[in-house]
């Protein structure tokens, strides 16, 4: 379902400072306010937001790791969190790890992940994992580089 969503002037400055204070995007921070408004997380229960900032930590930390220089990974590898991440929630397919494993695709070769490349075959498609058919990255120096 698709919701068209027209916030007055001052909620819109509020979720934008917000967004970008978290790092995360607009429909992040309202879905995880209906979710919590209606009960649908339990109070422990970590956001989208939390979970897409933790991921990206332990993947950056995973980069940053100069003994993982050569290395070809996947999000499932280089953070314990997102492997912990249901691909599915109540019956229907779950979008946070796709949505997680789209900014960490967008933000590769520059900033924290400047030093990672996506791993491509001969016939220029995407490297896959065997176990989940994951994307494969690939860190190219350490950071310290």
């Amino acid at each position: 379902m698709r919701i068209q969503f027209y916030p007055g002037t001052e909620l819109e400055a509020k979720l934008n400072a917000e967004a970008t204070k978290q790092g995360v995007n607009v429909s992040i921070l309202v879905v995880d306010a209906l979710n919590k408004y209606y009960g649908l997380v339990g109070p422990n229960t970590k956001t989208e937001a939390q979970l897409e900032t933790e991921v990206l930590n332990e993947v950056a930390a995973y980069v940053a790791a100069p003994f993982n220089t050569g290395t070809e990974f996947d999000l499932n590898a280089a953070s314990t969190t997102y492997s912990q991440i249901d691909m599915t929630y109540v019956g229907k397919p779950s979008i946070v790890k796709a949505r997680i494993g789209r900014r960490f695709a967008k933000e590769i070769g520059e900033g924290k992940f400047a030093n990672v490349e996506q791993v491509f075959i001969e016939n220029g498609r995407p490297k896959k994992s065997l176990g989940n058919r994951a994307s494969l990255y690939r860190i190219l120096s350490s950071k310290a580089d």
